[in-house]
């Protein structure tokens, strides 16, 4: 049987090549609008999944009341790391983290360089896949990453090579490359070029210091134990007023110690202040595309069900025969679904294509937030959502059309009493509401071009 279900799909494809290509382009374009909602949506779900410790990490973040208005801050005065490593003791690990911007020089060139200040543990509280070499141990050292050790010496196995760091007052600074670690994805707190220790940023530079209440810094904490969090949290909130010292212009209320998992997309969502860590993409982008994706198959859908409405009279024959045959109204129920099943299968072999090749590369390309990199079969989550749009578009297409058409009697076919077309109050109703959701899909996306341009120019 199934045989015979898939030859009539084939001939009926053959005699409506222009239907069929009509829908699965419409349908493809549709489906790739879907998947950018969705590889946007997994760019949040997987922010910072590489680190292993993640449910054990805290970010020590700052309250801050102002004209009665409590708002967060992701970053804390320099000097309470070592306070907290001294005298608090339930906690497992310190590390601040301070990113910054340095010149370096390899040969005649000189390089403007993505470079981060961090703690002894950071490479073991974070996880980084090194390469080549280990972290650094001395002031000395760095590491860099492996797009970073090509474009410099064009090798990966950089360890041991000199780089040097032109300082702003004209000096320079050698530093040894201790390891070379695989570039973090984008998606990822710590997406930097290189690291060095902590120490190296009060190099050079008289005004900072280490146990400093007024420099700010990210800092970090691993708690094994979160039952002791509210301890640590009460413990650390004298400190305040150390800050408040020094920094009247700039009074805390507390610490709050704030879970390192989802870090990234809280600080896009909820526009905290101070994050000097990567960010997942902005609600904006994430809700916009995702309405879009919906409103653009809705449209592929609703097409889809007019068109196949509109070259049902052919089949007439075919369902009278069928039936007289003794086939079952469920048995060409199963027929039309299964053919507006197929049809969904190679629109989303098209949407992937499309978004693979135009719309993924487009979208990285207007906006500098975030870049997209698509994983089809690295996770599951992907395959799920693919099968569930299949679904979803193959019922919401195909089941009227398929009720619609096993419903006629097959004496009223044979004798050519039956006619119909696509005017009736269901065709009409759907072509006016595809109609009201392509011109909201329209203005919507010059609305996000236009928004894109925007972040893209401020940036």
């Amino acid at each position: 049987m199934l045989s015979n279900y898939l030859l009539i799909t084939f001939r009926n494809m053959v005699k409506n090549k222009v239907f069929i290509v009509l829908n699965v382009v419409g349908l493809g374009l549709a489906i790739s609008n879907c998947l950018v909602a969705y590889f946007i949506w997994d760019y949040n779900a997987t922010f910072d999944s590489t680190h292993v410790q993640a449910p054990t990490i805290y970010r020590v973040s700052t309250m801050r009341e102002f004209q009665n208005e409590v708002n967060r801050y992701g970053h804390s005065p320099m000097a309470l790391g070592n306070a907290i490593r001294e005298n608090v003791p339930v906690v497992d690990r310190v590390v601040r983290y301070f990113p910054g911007g340095v010149y370096f020089r390899i040969g005649t060139e000189v390089f403007n360089t993505e470079l981060s200040y961090v703690d002894p543990d950071f490479f073991t509280l974070f996880t980084f896949d090194m390469i080549a070499g280990a972290a650094p141990t001395n002031k000395e050292e760095i590491v860099i990453n492996d797009q970073l050790a090509i474009k410099y010496f064009n090798n990966v196995q950089a360890v041991g090579q000199t780089i040097t760091q032109v300082l702003d007052s004209g000096k320079t600074r050698e530093f040894m490359v201790s390891g070379v670690f695989r570039k973090q994805p984008h998606n990822s707190s710590f997406n930097r070029d290189a690291f060095v220790p902590f120490a190296n940023q009060f190099v050079g530079d008289p005004g900072q210091q280490e146990n400093s209440w007024k420099t700010r810094t990210t800092l970090f904490v691993q708690v094994i134990d979160a039952s002791q969090i509210p301890v640590i949290e009460s413990q650390i909130k004298g400190y305040a007023a150390n800050n408040n010292k020094v920094r009247e212009d700039f009074t805390i209320r507390e610490f709050d110690l704030e879970p390192f998992v989802g870090m990234g997309v809280r600080n896009s969502f909820d526009q905290i202040r101070g994050s000097w860590t990567n960010q997942g993409s902005p609600q904006s982008m994430a809700i916009g595309t995702a309405v879009m994706g919906f409103l653009v198959i809705l449209i592929g859908c609703f097409n889809l069900t007019n068109t196949a409405i509109a070259v049902s009279s052919r089949r007439l024959k075919e369902i009278g025969i069928r039936k007289v045959m003794g086939s079952a109204r469920g048995n060409l129920i199963a027929q039309f679904l299964g053919e507006t099943m197929f049809i969904s299968l190679m629109a989303m072999v098209a949407g992937v294509l499309v978004a693979e090749f135009a719309l993924v590369p487009g979208f990285n390309a207007m906006w500098e937030v975030i870049k997209l990199e698509p994983n089809y079969f690295g996770r599951p989550a992907f395959l799920i959502f693919s099968t569930l749009s299949l679904l979803f578009i193959g019922l919401l297409a195909g089941t009227y059309p398929a009720f619609y058409l096993s419903s006629f009697q097959p004496s009223a076919i044979l004798k050519g009493k039956l006619r119909f077309g696509g005017t009736s109050l269901f065709s009409r109703t759907l072509l006016a509401v595809q109609f009201m959701i392509s011109i909201t899909a329209i203005v919507c996306g010059i609305a996000f071009v236009d928004n894109a341009q925007f972040q893209k120019r401020s940036c």
